[in-house]
This record gives structure tokens, sequence and C-alpha cells, in this order.
């Protein structure tokens, strides 16, 4: 599983650094939170797979990445590392379909932000490039955290790492 989705993470950051699409995850499970209800992530997280790209990525950007819960509790998305190895294996199998599939969706929207702020930069506004770049990074820093499970904490690292990179393109 780990393996999957780290490959996932790397190609499509590495896709978009070359300008191109990144690895879909097709028809996902849809969730219906409204914005300003539930876990943070998952109100970002429900503007995406509903296919309002435009209305996730502006959440993305107005989301306080502090804010708890980021997950719905007792997700597989909400889970540590240490939780998630506690599960019998029947529920972690069951988890790991909703948790690849999470994954994946914010991969996309995590690629896509980056993709946004690479343009705004290319269109010499650098000032909505450091929009996406900070919030790319602010996501990447409330998610690489030991409360999350490591295919978690493996994206923010590349939201982190994008993040960084483009930033240090930006004129001071």
């Amino acid at each position: 599983m780990l393996a999957n989705l780290a490959w996932l993470v790397i190609v499509s950051i590495g896709l978009t650094a070359c300008g191109k699409k990144p690895v879909s995850q097709g028809n996902l499970q849809r969730t219906n939170l409204a914005p300003g209800t539930g876990a943070a992530a998952e109100v970002v997280l429900a503007a995406w797979q509903q296919e309002d790209k435009t209305a996730a990525m502006a959440r993305f950007l107005e989301t306080d990445w502090s804010a708890r819960p980021l997950f719905t509790p007792g997700s597989a998305m909400a889970l540590s590392e240490t939780q998630w190895a506690a599960l019998p294996n029947q529920d972690r199998e069951s988890k790991r379909g909703p948790l690849e599939a999470q994954a994946g969706e914010f991969t996309s929207l995590v690629v896509a932000v980056l993709k946004a702020g690479q343009d705004a930069a290319a269109n010499n506004d650098p000032v909505l490039a450091r929009k996406h770049f900070n919030a790319l990074k602010q996501f990447g820093e409330a998610v690489d955290r030991p409360d999350f499970t490591e295919i978690v904490r493996m994206f923010g690292r590349a939201a982190k790492k994008g993040a960084d990179r483009e930033m240090e393109k930006l004129p001071k």
C-alpha cells in the first residue's frame, strides 16, 4: 500500500514539474460535506470530488490548516500509524481502499494547487503564486505529524517540498 501511494505522489509531483497531468484515481466515493462543517480537509476534498475544482482550490487556499479535526475522527485518514497497526486485519483491509482513494484524491488536489501556483508565477503574479505555495506548505505541515499514518505524512512532506522548491524560484 505505501509503495503504491509513494509511487503516485512521486509521479504526480514529477509530472507536474514536467507540465503533464497527474495520474487520476477515477471514480471514488464522494462526500457531501457543506462548507464550514465537518473536518477541515474533508470539506476541501468534498468540493474536489464533486468536480468543483475551482471551489476546491479556493477552499484549499482559505483553509486554516491548523484547525482540528482535519479528518473525521475514526476515518482511515485520521488514524496514526500506531492506531493503524493496532487495527485487526479485517478492519485494516476494509479501510485500506478508502485510505488509498482519499490519499490519491488529495495528491491530485495538491498537484493542482502546485500547478496553479506555478502558472501564477509564470504569469508574473508572485503574490498569487506565494498564496498557493504558502497554503501547500501549511497543509503539508498540518499532516506531516506523528498523529497520522505514514501515507498521510508522505503527501504532507511532498506538499512542503514542492512548495519550498517553487518558493525559491520566486523573486524576493
